[in-house]
């Protein structure tokens, strides 16, 4: 039996990780109608290995994989994988990385809260992000907020968690559910972003159309890698990302105090000595005030500050 719940995974050389998430989702009590895998070029057997599972009957779900001849990034994967299903028959899509493991009954108590939901604005649903060690991971559910001039982003509090349900605004791509007919209206991922706030920026456009909830019965465990102290080339599309999404979700009041901020700060980063940082960092917001997006040319996967 099969819910009206599809599944778009991006993916990129990772594939240990890719060969568990699958497998839980073969696994589930109440299985995905379908399950769209988009390789954004790998290079570590994932295409090979994609080309046999997509004729292994023991995952009972149809297969689709969708190969691109360059990394498109997160933002590039997920936009093409959301398009895709666009035209499929789920009303429900769930979107996730390749790192992240729905618990065996995630997808039916998903299921059952879709059938059971009365409230006609309901356009997202987020699972409650968990560690491999079942410890809540906050930071995958948000609240972006302005006051007169500034902007926040604020963690949801633990204490909501012990909720049936909660409200919010932002999500990560981490066991995000999202209604069809919100991508087919309000749109699918900035593929321009490439990484970094892309999850964020669509959730904001969602919630300004209706209604996002998190329910934390809904359970994904997720197997996140320690980053660097350091930065790298990811930098520079986090600050030009963020940027961009003020300007096109917040008053423009917010925004300019927000640009002028970071403007002190990048002559605050010249004279602290990091002159790449401040070069990279100036970059950002000069490109996020003209609408300069896409790949950068200088700052490509992994660019590294020479130190």
């Amino acid at each position: 039996m099969h819910s009206n719940i599809g599944v778009v995974i991006v993916t990129f050389n990772r594939l240990e990780k890719l060969k568990k998430t699958l497998t839980c989702f073969k696994e589930q009590d109440l299985l995905p109608k379908y399950v769209i895998v988009v390789n954004n070029n790998s290079s570590d057997g994932t295409k090979e290995f994609l080309e046999t599972w997509t004729k292994d009957d023991n995952y009972q779900f149809q297969k689709i994989v969708i190969h691109e001849k360059e990394n498109l990034g997160g933002s590039g994967g997920f936009h093409v994988g959301l398009e895709k299903a666009k035209e499929m028959d789920a009303e429900w899509i769930w979107v996730s990385d390749d790192d992240a493991y729905p618990q065996k009954n995630t997808i039916k108590v998903a299921n059952d809260f879709i059938i059971n939901n009365t409230n006609e604005k309901l356009l997202a649903i987020c699972a409650s992000v968990l560690d491999m060690d079942n410890n809540i991971a906050y930071g995958h559910r948000k609240r972006v907020e302005n006051s007169l001039l500034k902007i926040s982003i604020n963690i949801v509090p633990v204490a909501e968690y012990e909720k049936e349900i909660f409200k919010l605004n932002a999500f990560s791509y981490v066991g995000a559910i999202i209604k069809k007919t919100a991508l087919v209206k309000y749109g699918t991922t900035k593929s321009d972003y490439f990484i970094w706030f892309d999850d964020t920026e669509h959730s904001l456009r969602i919630s300004e159309h209706g209604d996002i909830v998190c329910v934390p019965a809904i359970k994904v465990n997720h197997e996140n890698e320690l980053g660097s102290a350091a930065y790298d080339w990811r930098e520079y599309y986090g600050l030009r990302n963020e940027m961009d999404m003020y300007k096109n979700h917040f008053p423009k009041r917010c925004y300019w105090f927000k640009a002028i901020t970071r403007f002190f700060k990048s002559i605050y980063l010249l004279f602290g000595h990091d002159r790449e940082y401040y070069h990279l960092y100036k970059k950002a917001l000069k490109d996020s005030i003209r609408g300069n997006l896409g790949k950068d040319d200088k700052y490509k996967p992994g660019w590294k500050p020479n130190k």
